[in-house]
């Protein structure tokens, strides 16, 4: 901290505060200390997660007050969700701004050349797959389900280990594992990700609902739009515009059943609603999104 600023004056010149917008999450709360020290004139403060509901040993006093720190320093305080920014405003008593997640969408778009070869198709089996972080808020109990109602499904599953919920969670994700028709890949590079995802025939996005599901906007909603696959979500708040392009779960259908309509489209594709997901995709990308906040902060 006591070094930085000297460092930043000899990289980018005396006047980078007037010319650096400084962006911090409500992951890195007491990234405050350092942040009030180095006084930039231009700081993003973005909520993307409902982090104090996640089961990590927070404490949740000093983490508000880091928060509050945070948003009187920022030129412009965002969240990914309307549930989320509705709490953080009651939190930190100041107006926040609506800010969904985005995608690198040209990226997921463009076709890949080849398939990986850990997902050649054997035997005509029909590829499902999960891409993200594998943890506590994955629904394991869904994906199960879905290979043990459909035999003909091989599920793969993409993305490092993260922590798990409780005992009972960490079982379902064992047994997942042990599963005849399941295959752990582990993480990937991310500029090989869209050749996975292109590659299967239905996506998966599982999540148990909580207030961390309720608060959130995942970004691998974005990423799946981009391919253009029939996309199974659970557990997560789906805005109407995004809704015709998905297979939610509600009180009415169950995962299986979703899954079972995404799976009827995976094997008889329609062009017209894989574009539309992918116009979907191309609406929301990140340059978008950052556009947008530099230009509220510029009329500010």
């Amino acid at each position: 901290m006591k070094n930085l600023d000297s460092a930043l004056v000899s990289q980018w010149g005396r006047d980078w505060r007037n010319e650096t917008v400084v962006y911090v999450t409500n992951w890195t709360p007491y990234q405050y200390r350092l942040i009030k020290q180095l006084s930039p004139h231009y700081v993003i403060f973005d909520c993307v997660d409902d982090v104090l509901s996640f089961p990590y040993a927070w404490n949740r006093d000093e983490v508000v007050n880091a928060w509050r720190g945070l948003a009187q320093l920022s030129s412009l305080t965002l969240a990914v969700s309307l549930t989320l920014r509705d709490q953080m405003e009651s939190q930190l008593n100041r107006p926040v701004v609506l800010s969904p997640n985005g995608v690198d969408a040209e990226l997921f778009i463009k076709p890949q050349p080849e398939v990986p070869p850990c997902l050649e198709r054997k035997g005509g089996r029909i590829r499902v797959g999960f891409a993200g972080t594998l943890n506590h808020w994955i629904d394991f109990e869904a994906m199960l389900s879905i290979v043990e109602t459909f035999p003909e499904v091989t599920l793969f599953l993409i993305g490092r280990e993260g922590q798990m919920g409780n005992d009972q969670h960490v079982q379902s994700y064992r047994r997942l594992l042990e599963h005849n028709n399941v295959c752990y890949l582990g993480g990937v590079p991310y500029d090989e990700l869209p050749g996975y995802l292109q590659a299967l025939d239905v996506l998966l996005l599982p999540r148990i609902p909580s207030n961390a599901s309720t608060s959130s906007n995942p970004l691998k909603l974005f990423e799946y739009l981009a391919v253009g696959k029939p996309i199974v979500v659970s557990g997560v708040p789906i805005t109407s515009d995004a809704n015709r392009l998905v297979y939610a779960t509600n009180e009415q259908l169950s995962f299986q059943d979703a899954f079972g309509n995404a799976l009827a489209e995976g094997r008889d594709p329609s062009i017209s609603v894989v574009r539309d997901r992918q116009a979907y995709a191309m609406k929301h990308t990140w340059r978008q999104r950052v556009n947008s906040a530099l230009s509220l902060i510029k009329h500010q």
